[in-house]
């Protein structure tokens, strides 16, 4: 029979509730995100403290501050030198005045520890080669979870809740030692009775670490667990756990990262089999914390700690090093939860495995238990560190004796940390005064040797004088200019000095001057424009090479504006570096315009305007856009002809007449070719009329296009005829 686990699940709970909601102490633990405030320095003590009087007429001299620092008078005649221009101070007589300063405050403790599951300072499985801060406890609560099925067999049904209670402190540099106590509720369909409870087991830990270097720690840590029905001073079923570990701290590097590498190796020396002398299957196995072999444990963790959360990953390995596996063979049996470790044990080859259990057992690396875990840890709150995590089984095989991997276990875990011995803050009280010697000073007047500097601030564009220019020097209060761009400084001290001169949507500029006492020196600033600019020019005739004057050119972009030719048929602008649209319009005349991309330094655009006819070419319908003259292409191509592109200026002076309307652009042929052909050949048509008619000026999101092919014929292609006209370019009206 078992001898084990006596307790109540539900005592078990109600003792981590009671020890959980303890009360609240001291600062001792908490986030990096919240230093401790410096301690400010106390007056001398050697000084003498005057007495202060009482109310009955005696005096009280109070306690002399614990730092001493010691003020001594002036020579009674000593003299402040002044600079020239300044006024000069002697002193007169000394007086003494009094200093009030507040009591120093002790300075508060601050870590990042938490408690792993087991209590020791770490993240949930994996710990860290680090302690609390000496003299300070940690409480630590843990809830593990698990529901699912298909964990043994292809037809059981596994719940699983645990629950962890610990406590962890670290009485001297060093040195960390826990306690934890556990219970663990488990329900299963394979078992006997469904419901196995393992509580009351508790373990004891210690922890001796070390910095061997600014990023590195080492530490080496030993556990022993304790199973409940143990009794007495009978260790045959304890568990002993020995590790060693090493801690990476990237933050402290050169780079500054905020990483933290952990690194656990070590070995489990496990006992629990001799709780029973019973055959127990699988199932029963996980349920009562019952193992077979000792292994070899390894494990890795890194941590990313930031504000106030950190997230982590974690990964575990155990190797049954004394689990006899035959390489290559794999479980033949689904209901292996049946099968006994003894029996497994006493079997010494595959073929006795086989003929002894009915299957064969599987090998070292299916089954050795290997989990990958990531969580995230929550440090907002001074003192508390709340961890979520999900361990993700990556065993594929379940083996007797070995321990049993879930295919998932979700960890919720709360770390509290305390300082019992630490006393609360006293109140602020009355500040100490302590005696200074203040010289009084007299003003005398000195004479002036001193001089200026005064300019004009104008624009390198057009010289034009610009206003509101903060000119400022190394040794002088700043000045601004006026609105005719002239400044003056205020009186300074002769020599060189540096002037800034600065204004929002010009380059900054400075300059070296020289002031002469008794006068004032001239300088003239001109700023460059900030933002890059390009110079747009052009000319603007008639389709017989005559300029015109008066023509209206609008600009559209990243400056919008309006030009105007003047009598030659020139114009010119100065515009910021980017993409423009330009329309160019006369009454009398088509409209026409053009897509410009303005560089810095000189463009030149130029236009010719064609005189408009008496009946119009394209007229604008409801749905369409419909023309007399027909678009050609370069035979056997997609490009447009010299007399197509003369055409589509007639729908560039359309669309310029008719801003809100868009259009789609769709191409025609007849079926003497391939369709695939029409459909790449009418594509390509469509598209260089668009692109045309976007170069024109047109706005790119109002012109869209669409290659055909040959699917919408106009007319029957069974004649010449009837080909030619389903040849065609439409100019449908989509709004």
């Amino acid at each position: 029979m078992y001898k084990f686990r006596a307790l109540e699940t539900s005592m078990a709970f109600a003792l981590c509730l009671v020890v959980t909601v303890g009360p609240s102490a001291a600062l001792a633990q908490g986030t990096p995100d919240i230093p401790p405030p410096p301690a400010p320095t106390a007056p001398a003590a050697e000084e003498k403290v005057p007495a202060k009087e009482t109310e009955s007429g005696s005096s009280e001299t109070p306690a002399a501050p614990e730092s001493s620092a010691t003020l001594a008078p002036p020579p009674a005649e000593s003299v402040i030198p002044s600079s020239p221009g300044s006024t000069s101070a002697s002193v007169e007589a000394p007086t003494t005045s009094q200093v009030e300063l507040p009591a120093a405050s002790a300075p508060k403790k601050s870590a990042r520890t938490a408690s792993s599951q087991s209590g020791a300072a770490g993240l949930i499985g994996i710990l860290s080669a680090d302690g609390g801060t000496v003299g300070t406890f940690r409480l630590g609560f843990g809830l593990d979870m698990f529901g699912g099925s298909n964990v043994f067999t292809s037809s059981d049904e596994l719940t699983k809740v645990g629950a962890t209670l610990s406590v962890a402190s670290s009485p001297i540099e060093h040195l960390e030692l826990w306690f934890n106590t556990k219970a663990q509720s488990t329900t299963s369909n394979l078992t006997n009775p469904n419901l196995l409870q393992a509580q009351g087991d508790f373990s004891l830990g210690a922890k001796g670490y070390v910095e061997v270097a600014p990023m590195v720690d080492l530490a080496a840590a030993a556990q022993v667990s304790l199973l409940s029905g143990i009794g007495g001073s009978n260790f045959d079923s304890a568990v002993f756990r020995l590790s060693g570990i090493a801690s990476f701290d990237l933050s402290k590097t050169e780079a500054k990262a905020p990483v933290k590498i952990h690194v656990n190796a070590g070995a489990i020396f496990d006992g629990s089999d001799n709780l029973t002398d019973s055959e127990l299957s699988q199932p029963e196995r996980f349920a009562l914390g019952i193992n077979a072999y000792n292994r070899a444990a390894l494990g890795f963790a890194i941590e990313a700690p930031v504000k106030y959360i950190t997230p982590f990953l974690e990964y575990s390995l155990e190797i049954p090093w004394d689990y006899f596996a035959t390489p290559g063979i794999v479980l033949t049996s689904v209901d292996n939860h049946s099968v006994s470790a003894n029996a497994l044990r006493a079997a010494q080859d595959a073929t006795e495995v086989v003929e002894s259990t009915g299957f064969a057992r599987a090998a070292i690396p299916r089954t050795m238990p290997q989990t990958l875990t990531p969580g995230l840890r929550v440090t907002a709150v001074p003192n508390l560190a709340l961890d979520l995590g999900v361990a993700i089984g990556l065993t594929p095989e379940q083996a007797p004796g070995v321990p049993s991997v879930l295919p998932y276990t979700v960890f919720m875990q709360a770390s509290y940390a305390i300082d019992p011995f630490a006393t609360a803050a006293a109140p602020p009280g009355p500040p100490v005064t302590i005696p200074v010697i203040i010289p009084e000073v007299k003003v005398v007047e000195a004479p002036k040797k001193l001089g200026y500097f005064m300019g004009q601030v104008t624009n390198v564009e057009g010289g034009k004088p610009l206003k509101d220019v903060i000119v400022t020097t190394d040794r002088s209060s700043p000045v601004a200019s006026a609105k005719d761009g002239r400044f003056m400084s205020h009186e300074i001290e002769p020599g060189p000095v540096k002037v800034s001169v600065q204004k929002e949507g010009f380059k900054p500029q400075t300059i070296d001057l020289t002031v002469v006492a008794g006068q004032t020196v001239e300088a003239a600033v001109k700023l460059e424009p900030a933002i890059e600019r390009g110079r747009l020019s052009g000319k603007v005739v008639d389709a017989d090479g005559q300029p015109l004057s008066g023509v209206q050119i609008q600009v559209f972009g990243k400056q919008n504006t309006k030009l105007t030719t003047d009598r030659d048929g020139l114009y010119q602008t100065l515009l910021e570096v980017g993409d423009y649209r330009l329309i160019v319009s006369d009454i009398e005349l088509y409209k026409t315009g053009a897509s410009v991309s303005v560089k810095k330094g000189p463009s030149t655009l130029n236009f010719t305007l064609l005189r408009t006819e008496s009946s119009p070419v394209v007229k604008v319908r409801k749905q369409k856009l419909s023309m007399k003259k027909k678009i050609e292409f370069e035979e056997g191509s997609a490009d447009l002809s010299t007399e197509a592109k003369a055409h589509l200026d007639y729908v560039v002076d359309a669309l310029h007449n008719n801003v809100a309307k868009k259009i789609r652009v769709e191409s025609h042929v007849d079926n003497a070719n391939d369709e695939a052909d029409n459909v790449r050949v009418t594509r390509a048509r469509a598209e260089n009329i668009a692109n045309y008619l976007v170069s024109k000026g047109v706005a790119d999101d109002r012109v869209s296009w669409e290659g055909v092919g040959s699917k919408r014929p106009r007319v029957p292609n069974l004649t010449a005829r009837g080909r030619k006209r389903n040849r065609r370019i439409e100019f449908h009206i989509v709004e």
